[in-house]
């Protein structure tokens, strides 16, 4: 599947935001390809950590962003369409900042917001027996990015739910 069959949105904002300068090295949080990956917006010659709880394409670590660690910084992070699937999104939010440069490191983020239809995590259908959901508020979402980065912009567009933040 190609990349343009993401959320236009969510893509639209990750064009937006996505640092231009060379190739970088990114952490994609939950970045198994469902219905398309944003690859093509950012230099070719990028490296990618995908980091997802399901094995899927473009997994390069299956595992829980919150227990995974490097000693290495990532340039630029993506947190797309993940947060509405966990009540934890706030301390995913918080872990992200510690892996990114702390002198150029940037998160790219995109949720669903007030508004959006319940959708699974799994496959973007009809939630599942169990299955968290829950839209992100714009108050919630500036706290979270206030305890975590010293710079960033919230923008609420209908039902979605986008922040670009600096280290």
């Amino acid at each position: 599947m190609g990349y343009r069959l993401m959320h236009a949105a969510a893509l639209e904002w990750v064009a937006k935001s996505a640092p231009t300068s060379g190739p970088l090295r990114i952490l994609d949080v939950g970045g198994r390809d469902i219905n398309g990956h944003p690859g093509d917006l950012f230099h070719p010659q990028s490296t990618w950590e995908v980091v997802d709880l399901v094995d899927g394409p473009r997994v390069t670590h299956v595992g829980d962003i919150l227990d995974y660690g490097t000693v290495d910084y990532f340039d630029a992070a993506l947190c797309l369409e993940v947060a509405e699937h966990t009540p934890e999104w706030p301390d995913i939010i918080r872990h992200i900042s510690h892996l990114l440069n702390p002198d150029r490191g940037v998160l790219i983020f995109t949720a669903a917001g007030a508004g959006r239809a319940p959708h699974s995590a799994v496959d973007g259908g009809e939630l599942r027996p169990g299955e968290h959901y829950d839209n992100i508020g714009r108050q919630a979402l500036t706290d979270a990015l206030d305890r975590a980065f010293g710079e960033y912009i919230v923008d609420v567009s209908g039902p979605d739910i986008r922040a670009t933040a600096w280290r």
